[in-house]
């Protein structure tokens, strides 16, 4: 497969899928955003919390069996499929309920052991109604992927994030407080649940209806569990590393501390709207590639393209935090300026492939390396973490998730040598100079007493003009790569837009570097005239 057969190697369903997530990430972001400001700092901080246990107790639910779902669904039809359905469902729903129940019922217990704060045990017993309802929604969105109606699944996640996003400021906006924001979360997922369940209904009446009713569920779960539970394995670390650091985070810091964090983390993660195209539309067909020259290239490119959107966005946030985050979230929550700061600074990895290696490393046939990449980062987490929130709070625990990211990471690229990948690093040390170079410009820009938004909008305007300048004339990207980005590009017709700008202004420049270079070479090489 060549390079240029990545853009039709690109699905319909990923592009509806990818639709469906966009939208999703980009309502759960403004929701959060009202949320935030109209709890404050210290109750922001008991909402984060209060999902901590259900989230925990929720990866055994299903032991993972939702990968299998989608595999077997996708490629059975008739009476196997409508078994595959059914077995996936009921499972789900089987493991689901009972920890509901335990953790409904030991809500006080769990919050001692694992928060060491029993005083949340009430939002707690509210959020435990998660474990079945998100089982269920993402059971659904498995199924329709499987069949071939991601649009579907999307349109569930829009749903689940709109319902969440109006129901708990709704409910913080009627006195209800912390309570009403964890019940208007939960609603979300009931909502989103009950509307999958009716899709369902109406799509199962399509396919054979002659399947005999007392057929047993046992052999379709047998081969769901069998594929799904090796896969398991790696989300039950990750979800186990979650915990430890919400643990961590709520012996060694305040809810106002926490607070702050959580809203850090929450404007970063906003980043995901960036990196969400590139990896939906770039990265699907790695898998389908043979020669290890074109892999190499094509992982070249997707780690440039990736690079050269959040580098600068992730230098330019370090530099504004504060205005950033007076913008969102209100002078209430300036100290969370000082850990946006710092968090931010992981999307830096991005020049040695940290969104890239995942999706790469699974398109090979190769998940093992992933998930050895989780136990690096477990190693070196896991004691740095817990000795640093000791001695520096949550400042530590953002340490040593840098530095834990940084050796998985490593990790990954040295594995990646291995299957013959080559990363041009001096491209990439272009895209970081053609970043760092207009810091100290803006820095120095003294602007007159003005709103914080008026202050980023003109700092950002100049700040991305030097760049992109500066990237076009060090060559930090080439008419290849953004022809090959307008060609695979799979996003909203408005994000479309703006991208496409974003390539023209590049291309553009590149344009007339490379005139001006040759009429520079004509005038040397042409004879003198007297």
């Amino acid at each position: 497969m060549s390079l240029d057969d990545l853009a039709s190697s690109t699905m319909e369903s990923a592009f509806k899928l990818f639709t469906g997530q966009f939208l999703g990430t980009l309502i759960a972001g403004i929701g959060s955003i009202i949320l935030t400001r109209l709890l404050g700092p210290e109750a922001y901080g008991k909402y984060a919390l209060s999902t901590v246990v259900p989230s925990l107790l929720l990866v055994f639910a299903g032991l993972g069996i939702d990968s299998g779902i989608t595999r077997y669904t996708a490629i059975n039809t008739g009476c196997r499929l409508r078994g595959y359905m059914k077995a996936g469902l009921f499972f789900k729903i089987l493991t689901a309920l009972p920890l509901t129940v335990f953790s409904f019922l030991s809500a006080e217990l769990l919050t001692q052991l694992i928060l060491g704060r029993s005083d949340i045990a009430p939002l707690v017993k509210v959020t435990s109604f998660i474990i079945l309802f998100s089982s269920v929604l993402s059971s659904l969105t498995a199924i329709f992927v499987g069949i071939g109606m991601s649009g579907r699944a999307g349109l569930l996640n829009i749903v689940f994030q709109s319902s969440r996003s109006i129901l708990s400021p709704l409910l913080v906006l009627i006195g209800l407080g912390v309570l009403g924001a964890v019940a208007g979360y939960v609603s979300g997922y009931i909502f989103a649940s009950l509307i999958g369940l009716l899709i369902l209904l109406s799509v199962a009446r399509r396919y054979s209806t002659d399947c005999s009713e007392d057929e047993r569920i046992a052999p379709y779960l047998r081969e769901l569990l069998v594929f799904s539970v090796p896969i398991f394995t790696s989300t039950l670390v990750s979800t186990l590393l979650s915990t430890y650091q919400s643990a961590l985070l709520s012996r060694y810091a305040s809810y106002l501390e926490i607070g702050n964090f959580q809203a850090a983390s929450n404007l970063a993660s906003l980043l995901t709207l960036v990196t969400l195209p590139i990896s939906t539309s770039l990265f699907p067909a790695f898998s389908k590639f043979r020669d290890p020259r074109e892999a190499s290239n094509a992982v070249d490119v997707a780690v440039t393209m990736t690079a050269l959107l959040l580098t600068p966005v992730t230098l330019f946030t370090v530099v504004e935090a504060r205005d950033i985050v007076r913008i969102f979230y209100g002078a209430s929550y300036m100290a969370s300026s000082e850990y946006l700061s710092m968090y931010i600074l992981i999307y830096l990895y991005s020049l040695i492939g940290s969104i890239v290696w995942g999706s790469f490393f699974q398109g090979i046939g190769k998940p093992k390396v992933v998930f050895m990449s989780t136990l690096v980062y477990s190693a070196i987490y896991v004691p740095l973490a817990f000795y640093l929130a000791s001695t520096q709070s949550i400042k530590g625990v953002i340490i040593a998730v840098l530095l834990a990211s940084l050796s998985s990471n490593a990790m990954l690229l040295w594995e990646s040598k291995k299957v013959g990948v080559k990363i041009d690093f001096s491209k990439k040390g272009k895209i970081l100079l053609s970043a760092l170079i207009p810091i100290p410009i803006i820095m120095c820009i003294n602007l007159p007493p003005t709103h914080a938004l008026i202050r980023v909008t003109l700092l950002g305007a100049i700040y991305l003009s030097l760049y992109v300048l500066l990237s076009s004339l060090l060559g930090a990207v080439t008419h290849r790569e953004i022809e090959l980005v307008r060609s695979t590009l799979r996003v909203p017709q408005f994000l479309r837009r703006i991208i496409e700008l974003f390539l023209d202004i590049l291309e553009r420049i590149i344009v007339a570097k490379e005139s001006l270079r040759g009429n520079l070479f004509l005038r040397r090489g042409s004879p003198a005239t007297s």
